[in-house]
């Protein structure tokens, strides 16, 4: 038997066009009452983009919220409406310049901080790549980017230069894929 809480009530505690945060009242699966914090995100997607050589590409962007420079793989939200194919094309070519002949999705429903956020990755292979006329590097805050080997990336990881958990996940799905 699965036994839940049970939400008596919520309150919006804040709100932005990209994030709502709210504090649930509720009865914990002892029975006592208390809150629950929960930052609603969105959904997302994360792509790791290969080329012809079998590299995968890094984006190097500033990060807000650590303070900190993070290599990270394109990465953006699903815009409402829109398919998990259609936001992977649109976010790679944002912030790549390319779009990818060959797409597909590799995971779905990641969850990278489920304690508190409700927002879910899919990882998404992008190769064949094709040259455009966009590229929204400068806007999309990325400093800089490179073409890695697998083993080069997880010697980053070793080496704490590459830390963000949920890139780190899909580059782990995408090994155990074989890819």
């Amino acid at each position: 038997m699965h036994i839940m809480f049970t939400t008596l009530n919520f309150k919006e505690i804040y709100k932005n066009p990209w994030i709502r945060v709210r504090e649930d009242k509720v009865i914990r699966p002892d029975g006592t009452r208390g809150i629950y914090g929960v930052v609603e995100t969105g959904n997302s997607v994360l792509l790791i983009v290969i080329n012809s050589n079998g590299k995968i590409l890094l984006n190097k962007q500033f990060r807000y919220t650590t303070q900190m420079d993070s290599w990270e793989f394109p990465t953006g939200a699903v815009e409402k409406g829109e398919s998990l194919v259609d936001a992977a094309q649109r976010e790679l070519q944002e912030e790549t310049g390319f779009i990818a002949k060959n797409i597909k999705v590799i995971a779905k429903n990641l969850q990278a901080y489920n304690g508190i956020s409700n927002g879910m990755a899919t990882v998404v292979l992008a190769k064949e790549l094709v040259t455009t006329e966009i590229d929204q590097k400068v806007e999309e805050d990325i400093k800089s980017s490179k073409w890695l080997t697998i083993k080069e990336i997880e010697k980053m990881i070793l080496q704490g230069e590459f830390t963000d958990a949920q890139c780190i996940m899909a580059l782990y799905i995408a090994k155990l894929l074989g890819i």
